[in-house]
């Protein structure tokens, strides 16, 4: 039995994973941003901020969602100390 749930819960991990995939998709391109573009704001937001504070480039986060009729980018920087 547990090899069994075991599997179903790869399956919903899985299958959340592909449905987190298909929503920013579906935001970036609503938003009309292809990945090349956003990959080069990520860079410049990087570039920007790193001219200012000490960040910790490894755990950058960048997501564009959709909320309403509204596509938001968010993003997180973690500051290093």
């Amino acid at each position: 039995m547990n090899l069994l749930s075991s599997l179903f819960v790869r399956q919903r991990q899985s299958s959340q994973v592909a449905k987190d995939r298909l929503q920013q998709l579906l935001a970036r391109d609503r938003a009309g941003i292809s990945a090349a573009e956003l990959q080069r704001l990520r860079q410049e937001m990087i570039s920007t901020l790193a001219k200012h504070v000490e960040i910790d480039i490894e755990r950058a986060q960048f997501e564009l969602r959709q909320e309403g009729r509204d596509v938001l980018l968010a993003a997180q920087f973690p500051l290093r100390r």
